[in-house]
């Protein structure tokens, strides 16, 4: 199956109807989504387009349901951090962890980031439409948004068959240690769009 609205917005994140956007990602099979990545231009690779998170589920599904419930006012770094971890963590600690699961979401287009007296984190509306789906449909629509991560696309179209190719990929644009470090986040999100969730 083909779908023009889920490749645009893979390519531009641009989209008309959130509701629309996520019935189309829902009716797609997870080959159908390695299909129009193979097809597209590739995206430029930065390293702040490469996902560094803990929880998959934590910047995803987690993430709109907290900000949902919470009435999305707009938590700081540190309050999702303070969210998620338990108590007893330094302060860096809370912060770095609700800015990488923040950066996921916002990453995949389900979260916006905006500078105020701090960052802090809303949902938008394809963010919206998701929570309102049952989690296992969230969880499938985040794993086919992972195909807009210009990384991802990359390895899904460069045919990259291991984590360790895909680390060596990473090293091009992150320091080896830190290429280390994201590859398994990196490789999470290509084999689940391959259909080989780990």
């Amino acid at each position: 199956m083909e779908s023009k609205v889920v490749a645009e917005y893979y390519m531009t994140g641009q989209y008309t109807d959130a509701n629309a956007l996520v019935e189309e990602l829902l009716q797609l099979d997870r080959k159908d989504v390695c299909d129009i990545v193979v097809n597209l231009e590739q995206k430029v690779i930065t390293t702040a387009s490469i996902p560094q998170y803990s929880s998959f589920d934590d910047g995803t599904t987690n993430l709109i349901q907290f900000l949902r419930m919470a009435g999305n006012f707009g938590p700081s770094f540190v309050e999702v951090g303070k969210h998620y971890l338990e108590t007893g963590h330094q302060e860096r600690a809370y912060i770095k962890y609700g800015e990488n699961h923040a950066k996921l979401s916002e990453i995949l287009g389900t979260t916006i980031i905006k500078k105020e007296d701090r960052k802090r984190v809303y949902l938008n509306d394809l963010g919206i439409a998701i929570e309102h789906r049952s989690v296992e449909e969230q969880h499938e629509c985040f794993i086919k948004l992972s195909a807009r991560v210009p990384i991802v696309q990359y390895a899904l179209k460069n045919n990259i068959e291991s984590d360790k190719e895909l680390e060596n990929v990473l090293g091009n644009y992150l320091a080896r240690s830190t290429a280390l470090r994201r590859r398994r986040n990196t490789w999470y999100l290509v084999s689940a769009i391959r259909g080989e969730e780990l």
